[in-house]
Formats: structure tokens, sequence, C-alpha cells
């Protein structure tokens, strides 16, 4: 069923009719106001032509010309849907209408109005009519009706009615009464002959206020009806020119018998023959564009058919039954696999039931999930079997409703998909799922995995233990408070999009970060070393993410009681008398003591163990000849191998004359036996030396005064 109340008017008012239509509406409003302006000027100024375009005709009085400025604003004013701007246009809508009812309450009521007499009293006398300039009863009555066209021009009633048009017509007309009484000179159109009539130039500005409002809202309302269906300008412009043309002629009729040009009778036969001339134009060109219309039509059902049977051929190229029922239940299409499968053909199921196809059990179960659907206005998705050709078929069906434009129920549509296969795979993945939580639940480490949603699917046994939480419903902004996983001082948060698990989400992988974890199942906290990845499909797409967590507080309790033994050996070594250097592997050093920088008379610094003997300044014993960095006693150390007293000169800026000194080197194994540091004490000999050097210079002069001697007996 139609429901034209939903309808979208802006799928039927032509864009380009629409906005001109609303930019003439914006002309009208300008138009008004500058109209009402230039009149009081012509008061301010006593200027006939400005007040009422000559002295004999009705001159517009300044309270209307006041009234118009109000109604055009307001007019203006609700071009913006901003609140303040509607407020205060429609203040001013109030003020016109009340001020029209006012003038008209006066003349009923027998009380003096003095309003219209307030502005330019002195000027307000008629001295053709003998009458005082006041406001006419029939401008009174526009001014209530355009007051409340401003405040009602967004209501709509019922289907497609606006009050506020409907009152805009009725001021259309009483405007157009006046213009044609001016026009022709019928007095009794221009208004109540007891009272001052309506001014010429009021009545103009009354039909371009009442045209602007209309406009206003060209796609609402009857205005839709009038200018909705167009798609030029061509049909908006012969129905303003059929309010303009019966105007002129009957004009140029009353102005050619009054110079005499031809008889009242010749004129009223050129009058009736332009008038049906123009009749059978404006006829003709109806005609014409419903015979356009008819066009149109007919190709529209012609596409609408040939999309019929473009849905059909797509549909009976489908691998899965479909089928679509009308709201009794009875089938309307069915595609070609829907025929094969169930051994049916489309014109002898059309009109039929469920009942007509399947058995009893079967068709009571598929009715009454139909008129679920239908009743409830849901999509439903259910597994159902059926027997095809002696085999047990599954079959993945999604029923939902089907709706018209208007978004009315006109039917239901099912798409089964077979997914028996499927079926088989996925007892099959459980098993295979069995096996792995199994082996996983297995591990001496705790395991996690989360799909690509942040739903945790696996969670074994000792990651629970060392999480002290197990599975939950927890999205990924609420990991860390929930399981309460801080940084390793254990006092700030870690953002749950940096955790390893939220990470492998993103394709990215990360090794070894520690996490110090604190909930109320672990109140003392515990420290734990993460690993996670990515998991992806075989199309390289991102489907889980996995971590492995392992328990490291106790490796860190030993890590801290190792550290504190260290510093006291530091202490310890920082003291002894001998220089002592300490290596790992690579030969990096890790120990360098306050002796060792006195004696080398340099302190740490990194650099590889083949720049030792450069960076330092060693030399073979005769000062000279600079030592091989790979024979030095920490190198050799370092190879596995024991030096004892190596002497070795140190010769730099600091000591230009060198320093010896002796070197003793040790390797350090590990619990494997295998070398991990090198370690090297040395002390300065250089000292020792110079006294073997002058021992040996003293023996030397004993020896030869002994054998000076000797000669000498």
């Amino acid at each position: 069923m139609f429901n034209s109340s939903t309808f979208d008017s802006d799928a039927l008012m032509h864009p380009l009719i629409k906005r001109r239509l609303v930019l003439f509406s914006q002309v009208c409003c300008i138009f008004v106001i500058i109209a009402a302006h230039l009149v009081l000027v012509g008061w301010a100024y006593d200027i006939e032509a400005l007040k009422g375009l000559s002295t004999s005709l009705v001159a517009m009085n300044p309270l209307t010309a006041i009234c118009f400025i109000l109604a055009g604003i307001s007019l203006w004013l609700q071009r913006n849907p901003a609140p303040k701007y509607l407020v205060t246009s429609r203040i001013l809508a109030g003020i016109v209408a009340v001020i029209g009812f006012a003038k008209l309450l006066s003349l009923f009521g027998d009380f003096d109005f003095i309003l219209d007499r307030l502005f330019f009293a002195s000027q307000l006398q008629e001295p053709e009519r003998l009458l005082p300039n006041r406001m006419a009863p029939n401008t009174a009555f526009c001014f209530l009706l355009a007051g409340f066209s401003l405040l009602l021009i967004d209501l709509e009633v019922g289907i497609r009615k606006r009050p506020a048009q409907y009152l805009c017509i009725a001021i259309t007309l009483v405007s157009l009464l006046s213009i044609y009484g001016y026009v022709f000179g019928v007095k009794y159109l221009i208004g109540i002959s007891a009272y001052i009539p309506m001014a010429a130039t009021t009545a103009v500005v009354f039909l371009f206020l009442s045209v602007g409002i209309l406009f206003s809202r060209p796609d609402k309302g009857s205005m839709l009806i009038i200018f909705g269906s167009e798609e030029t300008g061509e049909a908006l412009f012969s129905r303003l020119f059929a309010i303009i043309f019966p105007l002129m002629i009957g004009w140029l009729k009353l102005r050619g018998e009054k110079a005499g040009y031809f008889s009242k009778e010749f004129g009223t036969a050129l009058f009736g023959i332009s008038t049906y001339a123009f009749s059978m134009f404006l006829l003709g060109r109806n005609a014409l564009q419903k015979y356009r219309n008819r066009k149109l039509r007919l190709l529209s059902l012609q596409l609408l058919q040939e999309d019929a049977k473009k849905l059909q051929s797509i549909l009976d190229n489908t691998a899965t039954p479909i089928y679509i029922k009308d709201l009794e239940g009875r089938y309307n299409q069915v595609n070609k696999r829907f025929e094969q499968a169930f051994k049916v053909k489309s014109e002898e199921i059309k009109g039929k039931t469920e009942y007509d196809v399947f058995p009893k059990t079967i068709a009571q179960g598929i009715s009454a999930t139909d008129k679920e659907v239908l009743e409830k206005d849901a999509t439903r998705y259910l597994e159902e079997v059926f027997e095809l050709e002696g085999v047990q078929r599954t079959f993945l069906t999604v029923k939902f409703t089907l709706k018209d434009t208007e978004g009315v129920i006109y039917g239901l549509c099912s798409i089964s998909t077979d997914i028996t296969d499927r079926k088989l795979m996925e007892v099959l993945l459980r098993n295979d799922e069995r096996r792995l939580n199994a082996i996983l639940s297995g591990l001496g480490e705790g395991v996690v995995v989360v799909d690509t949603s942040g739903k945790f699917i696996f969670f074994n046994e000792i990651a629970e233990d060392i999480l002290g939480l197990g599975k939950t419903d927890t999205a990924i902004s609420d990991w860390s408070k929930t399981y309460g996983t801080f940084f390793p001082d254990g006092k700030t948060y870690y953002p749950p999009e940096e955790l390893p698990l939220a990470k492998g989400l993103k394709g990215e992988s990360l090794d070894n970060v520690e996490i110090f974890i604190r909930n109320e199942n672990i109140p003392d906290g515990r420290a734990i070393k993460v690993t996670g990845r990515p998991v992806y499909n075989d199309k390289n797409e991102i489907i889980a993410s996995v971590v492995v967590c392992r328990d490291i507080t106790y490796e860190k309790q030993l890590e801290q009681l190792i550290q504190e033994n260290e510093g006291r050996l530091t202490a310890v070594i920082s003291t002894i008398g001998e220089g002592i250097i300490v290596a790992d592997k690579n030969g990096q050093f890790v120990l360098f003591n306050n002796k060792a920088e006195e004696i080398l008379g340099m302190n740490l610094k990194e650099m590889s163990a083949a720049s030792w003997s450069n960076q330092y300044k060693i030399f073979l014993p005769d000062g000279l000849t600079q030592y091989p960095a790979e024979e030095l006693p920490l190198a050799q150390a370092l190879k596995g191998k024991t030096t004892n007293q190596v002497e070795l000169c140190i010769r730099h800026e600091m000591f230009p004359k060198g320093k010896s000194i002796s070197v003793s080197g040790r390797p350090i194994l590990g619990d494997k036996n295998q070398v991990v540091a090198g370690i090297v004490d040395f002390r300065d000999v250089t000292k020792i030396r110079h006294l073997e050097h002058t021992l040996e210079e003293i023996k030397q002069k004993y020896r030869e005064l002994i054998c000076q001697s000797h000669q000498r007996k």
C-alpha cells in the first residue's frame, strides 16, 4: 500500500526547479521590503509617486508599509534554521497578525484603531475621496492571513496539507481581485464602499509576499503537486502566464475601447478569441505533456520488465535455492536451483504453499519460521536439513522480509546455502582443535589466543595460573584494568593497545616484553615475559593473535640477588690494590676497577678487542713494539687460555717514559664449562724494574771493581 506521508519529496522535485523557486521567493522577499521602504520615503518627503504611484490612486498607509517590512524580514529569517532566527521570525509574524486582527476587531467592535493614523498624521487625508488614509479592511484581513502563514509555514497536517499555503492562496486571490479591479475599473473589486479601498501598490506587494511565502517551501504540500513533476521551467512559466494573460488582454480591451480603436462588441469578440486561442495553446501543451508522460511510463514499464528478467537470470544462475513468498505464504518466484533440488517446476509451484512441496513435518517448520519473520519483521538465520536424492543435506538459510519504497512489507525471501561439506569440515576441525588444545595445555608456558574482534578463543590452564584470571568477555580497551597489567614499575597501567596480544592483531611481533601482573587473585604481583605473534590464514590475512607468557618472578628475585652480590663484589674489587678488568665473550668490558684506571692512565671505553692495544697504548717490554691485540692476556682468556705474569709496557702522553705492568689472565667458565667472560689482574712493576735495573748496575760496578782489584794484584 502506498503511503504518501513518508514519500521523499526531494526524489520528486527537480533540484533545478527547486533552486529557481527558492531564489524567486528571495527576490519577492527583497521586493516587499524595498517597496515598503520606498513608500515610507514617499511619506517622509511627500513624493506621491512613491506613496501610491499617482495622485489619482490610493496611497499605501504608513502602518501597512511597516507591516510589509516586518513580514518581509520574517520571511527572510525563515531561510536560516537556527533557533534564534526562527524565534525572531515568529515574533515578527505574530506582530503582523495581531495588527491585522486588531484592525478588523476595531471595524466590528466600533472602537478607534489609532496605529494606522499614528505615523504622518497630518498627511493622511485622501483629497480624491474625502476620506482619511487608513488601513483598508481587506488589507487588515490579508495581514492577518500573512501573519498566520509565516507562523505556520512548516506545519503539515495530514498528507501533504499545509495550512500556510492555503492562507497564501487566499491572500493571492484578494490581491488579484484588487489588481483586476484597478485594471478594469471595477470599484467593487477594490474594497468595501464605506471604507477606503486597498491601494494598488498594496495589492501588488501582497501578491509578491504571498508568492514569496509559497515558493519558500516549493517541495512541500500543494506546491510539490504543482511543480514537483516538472523537469524544466516551461510549465512554471505557462502557469504564471495563465494568471497574467487574461489581465493583460482585458486591460488592452478597455484601453482600445476608451481610445476609440474599436467598439465594445469588437473588443468583446477579440477578448473571447484571444482567450480561446490561449486556452487551446495550454490544452495542446498539456496534451503534449501527457503524451510524454505516457511514453515515459511505457519506457519505465519496459525497463522494469527487463530488470525482472535480469533478476530472474541472476537467481537462476546461483548455486543456492531461493524462493519469494507473498504475505499469505504462497510462492511467487523460485530459481532453477530450487526447482532442481526439490523436483518442482516454477510454473507449477506459483500460488502454492510449502505443504504442497514438502512433507508435513518439514512444511510445518518452514511455515512457522516464515510467519515469525513476517510478524516480527526480523531477519532469521537457521540450519535446515533436507533429504536430497537419498542424502541428508544441511542448508544455512537466511529469511528476511521484502519491502516497497515506503517500507511496507509485501513478501518474504529465503536463500539457502548448502553447508553439508562445511559441517563435515567443522567436525574435523573440532577434533584437530581438541588435539591442539591438549598439546598447548601440556606446555610449560601460558598460551592465549584472541580473534580479530578481541574475543578470547583459547586460554590454557597455565595462562590462567600465571595471569590469575581465565577467559572473560572484556573488550580490548579494558584488558589492562581487568587483568591488572602494569609496566615493570608495578604502578603504571600498560596501555591496552600496546600489549603484545593487541599488537599481534595489528600484524606486529614482539619478543620478551616484561609486564607486571597484579589483580585480586595475585595481590602481591607477578613479573612475566610475553612474546606475541599475529596469526595469518592462507590469504595472508590476520585472523588471530597469540601470545606465550611465562612467570619470571623467581628469575627477577635471583637477578636482584645477583645484582646485590655484584655490587658488594664491585665494592671489594674497587679497594683491591691491583687492577682488575673483566670482559664478556663479545669483548665488551663489564668491570673496570679504579686501580685499573689509575695503572693504565685511562678509564673504561667501548671498543672491540682488536682495538685494545692501540687504544690503551700497550707495547712489548722494549716500549717500542706494539703488543699484538690477540696475544694480550685478556684476549687469551676469552679463548680459554691462562696466562701468568706477562710483562707489558704502557706508554702514552701521561706516561711518556712508559710504565711496566705485570698481567695475569684467566677465563671465566659457565655451568656448561663454556667461556662466558675473561678476567685479568695486573699491577705496576715500574719501580721494581727500576730497582732491579739499579741493582744490576750496582752489581756490574762491583764486578768491575773486583776485576780491577784482581788485575792490580
